[in-house]
């Protein structure tokens, strides 16, 4: 039996470049180039094409959203 894209819950899916981009509000440019050097961003699965966990993401996300709204501002 396949598994289809479906039956994998949205936190283990893995996401390009192109879609992290659209979770974060940049370009897939700034992921590729600024965010995946971060030493706080989530490393990628797979290098060709760069593949993030989509759960990692929404939670480097959500930590970031945390820290600005305690007053520290962005690292």
């Amino acid at each position: 039996m396949a598994i289809t894209q479906e039956a994998i819950p949205m936190e283990m899916r893995g996401m390009r470049a192109s879609d992290v981009s659209k979770l974060l509000g940049v370009t897939p440019r700034t992921v590729v180039e600024r965010l995946a050097k971060r030493a706080d961003f989530p490393k990628p699965t797979h290098n060709r094409p760069k593949v993030w966990i989509a759960g990692e993401v929404i939670a480097w996300r959500e930590a970031q959203r945390a820290s600005i709204a305690q007053g520290q501002g962005r690292p």
